[in-house]
Formats: structure tokens, C-alpha cells, sequence
């Protein structure tokens, strides 16, 4: 219910106040009613998605001068943001493009997870296993049980799996996935991918070989080699034992250029010069 959700949401707001990879949160406001959050900026990775100007948007989101390096650089960052996060034991659960922002720093723009109300807390003797799927276009197979109806319809009802954070590397695999092909930048479309996956036993390779995937434009990731989609695979694996973690996935070859030894993740080729409101993100700040 609501107030179960808001409390939710404020302890796992209270138990991350100073952690790196989450909105900065200030505190509640008018007798417990209002949650309150620093301003670090507006932009999410939805409304990049929903801007029109695909990849290149986030290019200038992320202040780089290559496309290939605004999709390396945002997943480094959201990796990282996710990092942090388990690294205080905590599971966001609940990964997609409404729920990453872009957060305005003196190193440039860098991901920040927001939204943790479905979040779960691993040092938490109480945890509830038995809580509604939050989103099943993102989640990760093992969350939830799909099922038919009489008539067509679909239904999704919690497994009660323990939460690991292999869940987050699930939907970090897929988000990532999304941004690099871009007919999935569109939410039906990218519904439509996950119900054609799921067909597929959760097999990656196996949907993008498939009939119903080529409709999709596939040129993009192409044009960056194997080594990315290898690397989405692996995020992605059905069985989350084989999975690639969050921690694990800095060795992978793809994120290591990426990787700076001053902030931990950065942006190759890195703009000289700050575009922050300029161009394509002028119609972010309206």
C-alpha cells in the first residue's frame, strides 16, 4: 500500500543519505508527509530516450564527442552507481530509465539512482520476500512468475527469491541494451523485446537472432564490435549464477577504458568544453 511504500522509501533513503550512487536526500517535511531531495538535476535517462535525438542526446548528456563513448561512459557510470549502492548492502531492485538521473557534478554529468522505495536492504533480518513485481520490462527473470490468461492477458506474480544483487546487473544489462538499439528507445517497443525474450528463455542471443528482433536497427551496436554485446550478454545471463555482477563487470574489457583512477569511471574523449544546457539538452531544461 502507499504508506507502506513511503516508508519504504524513507528508510532506504535514511540508510543511503551518504551514499555516492543515490539522489542526495535532506530529509522529510511537513510532519513526516514530504520527502525532501537536494536539487542535482532534472534530466533522467527517460526523457533522454523520449527526447528524439537517440544516442546523441546522451552524448551530450554525458559531454562526450562520440556516441560509442556516451554509451561506455553512461554504463561505467550507472555500474558505478550501483556499485555504490551494494556496496552499503543495498539492492535498488527496481532499474530503468525513469529511475536513473543525470546529476550535474564538477567532473560533469554522472548517474545517480532514484526512486528507492522498492529498494532492498540485505542487513535487514525483516526483509520482505512476498512484495509486488515493480517493473517486469527491466526485472530480472528470477523476480517474478509470468502468467497467461484466458483471454490473452498477462499477469506477474512475485517468486519471493531472496534479492541478490544480480538483480540490478540484470536491469543495468538490459537499459544499456536499450539505449544501443535505437527502435527499443521507445517504452511499447521495449515491452514488446521483453515479452519476445522471455519466449526465448531469457536468451539474448537467441532473440536477436530470431524473427521478431529484425525489424529492429541493429547498427549501432553493431558498429561497436563484439566486445559490448558480449558484454550486455553477459549482464543479461537467465541464470544468475552465470550472471556478470555489478562488481565484476569493471574487468570486463569493454568498461576498463572507461575506468580513471581519479573518480573511478569517466568519459573517454571527454568534451574540452562544457555543453551543460547547450544544444540538444536545451530541451531538457524548459
Amino acid at each position: 500500500d502507499i504508506e507502506s511504500f513511503y516508508f519504504d522509501e524513507l528508510n532506504a533513503c535514511r540508510r543511503l543519505q551518504n551514499n555516492e550512487g543515490v539522489a542526495q536526500f535532506l530529509g522529510v517535511a511537513g510532519a513526516d508527509v514530504y520527502l525532501v531531495w537536494a536539487y542535482e538535476g532534472s534530466v533522467t535517462l527517460e526523457r533522454v530516450l523520449a527526447s528524439g535525438a537517440g544516442v546523441l542526446a546522451l552524448a551530450d548528456v554525458m559531454e562526450t564527442e562520440e556516441a560509442a563513448d556516451a554509451l561506455g561512459g553512461f554504463a561505467a557510470s550507472l555500474l558505478a552507481a550501483l556499485m555504490a549502492m551494494h556496496a552499503d548492502g543495498v539492492v535498488h531492485r527496481d532499474v530503468k530509465p525513469g529511475n536513473v538521473l543525470f546529476a550535474q557534478s564538477e567532473r560533469g554529468a554522472v548517474v545517480k539512482m532514484i526512486d528507492l522505495g522498492g529498494s532492498a536492504d540485505l542487513m535487514d533480518e525483516n526483509l520482505r520476500l512476498d512484495e509486488a513485481i515493480l517493473d517486469p520490462v527491466y526485472g530480472a527473470p528470477e523476480q517474478f512468475l509470468e502468467k497467461k490468461g484466458l483471454f490473452g492477458g498477462t499477469t506477474y506474480e512475485a517468486t519471493g527469491e531472496v534479492p541478490t544483487y544480480e538483480f540490478d546487473s540484470y536491469s543495468a544489462g538490459l537499459v544499456i541494451l536499450q539505449i544501443a538499439i535505437p527502435t527499443l528507445h521507445n517504452s511499447k517497443a521495449m515491452y514488446a523485446m521483453r515479452t519476445q525474450l522471455n519466449k526465448y528463455g531469457g536468451d539474448l542471443q537467441a532473440w536477436r537472432d530470431s524473427k521478431e528482433a529484425q525489424g529492429n536497427d541493429f547498427n549501432f551496436l553493431t558498429s561497436l564490435g563484439d566486445t559490448p554485446w558480449d558484454f550486455i550478454k553477459q549482464l543479461t545471463a537467465p541464470d544468475p549464477e552465470l550472471r556478470l555482477s555489478v562488481y565484476d563487470s569493471f574487468a570486463h574489457p569493454y568498461l576498463k577504458k572507461y575506468v580513471n583512477s581519479e573518480s573511478g569511471v569517466g568519459n573517454k574523449n571527454k568534451s574540452s568544453t562544457s555543453k551543460k544546457s547547450k544544444g540538444i539538452m536545451g530541451m531538457f531544461s524548459r
